[in-house]
């Protein structure tokens, strides 16, 4: 009944252990699958963008180019007011389908100092800043040119994604790069700054200038205010920039896989256990008899030696009402026990120590296996036989 106990609270610990685990690897896992499906849409927005001819193209650019010039010739000054509310609202649960979100993708920003790979949407929204960066409406479109300036907004620490979560740790002279249609542009940061909430000056456009501001909130989960990290475009060189996009994509794809296999092995790992505890559950139900022979060199039987049957590291003796189990050799060499638990033990001697066990609820008895040599030596190879299962 103890035993039973014992490998009951065993099971208990090892579920607790289990859920803690879960619930630590939980924001990990989840960012990694969120990783995952933006890397999704991404591919998805850029196999989409390839199938696009050259006109739909310059049309779009054409039409994104005039809204920014009519932004810039009336010098209009965005407002941080759709973020603010989208930083307040609630985290929502029920999500649009992946197939909502393509339609609403204006590029791919890419950060490798940080390793994010993130789409950019059209809209600034709850529902888009969940998946991916935002542009700030009434901003410009970041699709570079003079007097341009793209405010691009993430959210920090959200539990099943980190999006722009790294984003102090960017510096002046750090690059980033932005894809939209069909065009990479490259960005260096020339500056980090900390504002409130209702602050829009540094929103600006600023004449003659091609800059992208990525806009978070600040302190960390306190979020009373906003961290603005500006770069200022830069020329794009293809080989250099490519290689480093590709690290973050790999990066990515890789972190999604280690972690399903850790999920994987885990779950396998704790199965198998399980599977370990019912079944030495079910051999140490039954018993089985204890059955070998000792035989000194010559294969004459040895009578009289007294083994003790003890726990499995040897330490306490196994009783039966309340009597230690001692075996002793017949006058054939013969050591027998009838009907001993199922389990594992030491079998003990002054000049032997055993280890006895049962493999399997079918065994018809229990298997030996020396601990270590002594005057008695079980060999199951040609040679002496001086300890000989039967």
């Amino acid at each position: 009944m103890k035993k039973r106990r014992l490998r009951i609270l065993d099971l208990l610990m090892v579920l607790i252990l289990v859920g803690g685990i879960g619930i630590l690897a939980y924001p990990f896992v989840e960012d990694s699958l969120n990783d995952f499906l933006a890397q999704q849409m991404i591919t998805h927005y850029q196999k989409k963008a390839n199938e696009k001819n050259e006109q739909e193209i310059k049309t779009r650019q054409k039409e994104m180019t005039a809204k920014n010039k009519e932004l810039a010739e009336r010098k209009a000054l965005p407002g941080l007011t759709a973020f603010n509310n989208a930083v307040d609202a609630e985290e929502l649960k029920d999500l649009p389908s992946n197939e909502f979100y393509m339609k609403h993708i204006l590029g791919v920003i890419e950060i490798p100092k940080i390793n994010v790979s993130l789409p950019i949407f059209d809209q600034t929204t709850e529902i888009f800043l969940q998946k991916g960066t935002s542009l700030l409406e009434g901003s410009s479109y970041p699709t570079g040119g003079k007097s341009t300036h793209a405010i691009l907004l993430g959210h920090r620490g959200l539990p099943e994604a980190k999006l722009f979560t790294d984003l102090p740790k960017l510096k002046k002279g750090d690059q980033f790069f932005i894809q939209i249609n069909q065009k990479t542009l490259a960005y260096e940061v020339e500056k980090t700054q900390v504002i409130l909430p209702t602050e829009v000056e540094p929103l600006k456009i600023q004449e003659g200038r091609d800059l992208v501001t990525l806009l978070t909130c600040t302190p960390y989960m306190v979020n009373t205010h906003r961290l603005l990290v500006t770069g200022h475009r830069i020329p794009y060189h293809p080989k250099e920039a490519k290689k480093v996009i590709q690290t973050i994509d790999r990066w990515k794809k890789w972190k999604f896989i280690i972690w399903v296999i850790g999920i994987i092995g885990a779950l396998a790992g704790l199965i198998w256990w399980i599977q370990r505890l019912v079944r030495v559950s079910a051999i140490a139900k039954r018993s089985y008899p204890i059955a070998f022979q000792v035989m000194d060199e010559e294969n004459h039987p040895i009578a009289g030696i007294i083994f003790e049957v003890k726990t499995k590291n040897g330490k306490r003796p196994i009783t039966r009402q309340k009597v230690p189990i001692q075996l002793t050799s017949n006058e054939e060499g013969l050591v027998v026990f009838p009907d001993l638990r199922g389990g594992r033990y030491r079998l003990q001697s002054k000049a032997v120590d055993l280890f006895i066990y049962v493999k399997s609820v079918k065994d018809k008895q229990f298997d030996l296996k020396l601990k270590q040599k002594g005057i008695f030596v079980l060999i199951n190879e040609d040679g002496y036989r001086l300890i000989k299962k039967i």
